[in-house]
């Protein structure tokens, strides 16, 4: 799954992604996000968001997943900086930064 508000961000990861053989969905913005989630619990074992979403925050987005699974892997997208003590509480992973190349 990944999160974002822009869309060539979208386009740019779901392409890459998927020619490296990964199954992608792309969501434009977290509250949808959330919905197939909870309809297809199973479907995602990774998540690729945006921290600076419009409608949910990305932080506030992944607590809600992590809600429902303790397990989920997450990867931080920015553009900005970030308090990263907070996002390592939710992914043991360092944030992607925007521009992505």
């Amino acid at each position: 799954m990944i999160v974002d508000d822009e869309p060539d961000i979208l386009d740019l990861l779901q392409g890459y992604l998927e020619s490296k053989g990964w199954r992608i969905k792309a969501f434009i913005g977290a509250g949808i996000a959330l919905s197939s989630r909870m309809m297809n619990p199973k479907l995602y074992s990774l998540v690729l968001t945006d921290i600076r979403i419009p409608e949910m925050s990305g932080i506030e987005f992944v607590r809600k997943l992590k809600n429902m699974d303790k397990n989920i892997k997450i990867i931080f997208i920015t553009a900005f900086e970030t308090e990263i003590d907070e996002l390592r509480e939710l992914s043991d992973l360092e944030p992607l930064k925007k521009p992505l190349a």
